[in-house]
């Protein structure tokens, strides 16, 4: 029995590395437009970036790792079902939009991570890649 492709490559059309390029470029201009949007939305007259998760942290009792970790778990979520489905022929700005909205969290959840270790002092997080 001869079964089709389950991964369904497509082979019309390879992304050359000036594409490649070219597509990152043009994604985070777009994701920097989004943080200038969610910061007017989230922050608004604060000068702290990370507050809502700093805060979300202390209502919770987590600290504000944890606490970014509920919102960007959701959206792994979100997409995770995106592509269990991918034959449902989502738009390429749903994707996008998904897409977009993890890599703020990522973002964040560094500029946290950073901003602890400024603050306490070394590599707090450093564990063996075998540890976690």
């Amino acid at each position: 029995m001869i079964r089709s492709n389950p991964v369904n490559i497509r082979k019309e059309k390879e992304m050359n590395p000036k594409d490649w390029q070219e597509h990152v470029i043009r994604e985070l201009e777009i994701v920097e437009k989004l943080i200038d949007r969610k910061q007017e939305e989230y922050v608004k007259d604060e000068e702290d970036m990370l507050i809502n998760f700093k805060k979300g942290g202390i209502f919770q009792g987590i600290t504000p790792e944890q606490s970014l970790l509920g919102g960007l778990s959701k959206h792994c979520i979100s997409v995770a079902d995106m592509i269990k489905k991918v034959d449902n022929n989502y738009s390429y700005s749903l994707w996008q939009e998904k897409c977009h909205d993890i890599i703020v969290y990522q973002l964040l959840l560094l500029a946290l991570i950073k901003e602890r270790e400024e603050t306490i002092g070394g590599d707090i997080f450093r564990k063996e890649t075998n540890d976690i």
